[in-house]
């Protein structure tokens, strides 16, 4: 009869416990996206044609300096006002 006093260790199973550790890194790393990050302002995350209309929208116009300034006066017009003229015939159905 043979006495025992020490038990054999069974191996460590590598590829379980990296499992695990990266299960439970996802598991925290959402944790803290979801419930823990600070939330991005609108404005970052607004795109770039709405920032610029967005900065298009603060511009204030006045049309007493547009209209009196140099260049707005130089300009002509060249053609007259758009006339309308006769479409079509009075009576469609007639040959």
């Amino acid at each position: 009869m043979a006495i025992v006093l020490q038990e054999e260790k069974s191996p460590i199973n590598w590829t379980m416990t990296v499992g695990i550790i990266l299960t439970l890194a996802v598991l925290i790393g959402g944790a803290y996206v979801l419930f823990f990050a600070p939330v991005p302002q609108i404005e970052s995350i607004l795109p770039k044609s709405q920032q610029v209309t967005e900065e298009l929208a603060k511009v204030s116009l006045d049309p007493a300096v547009v209209l009196g300034k140099e260049e707005f006066k130089r300009l002509r017009q060249y053609s007259g006002v758009p006339v309308t003229g006769q479409l079509g015939r009075n009576n469609p159905f007639v040959k």
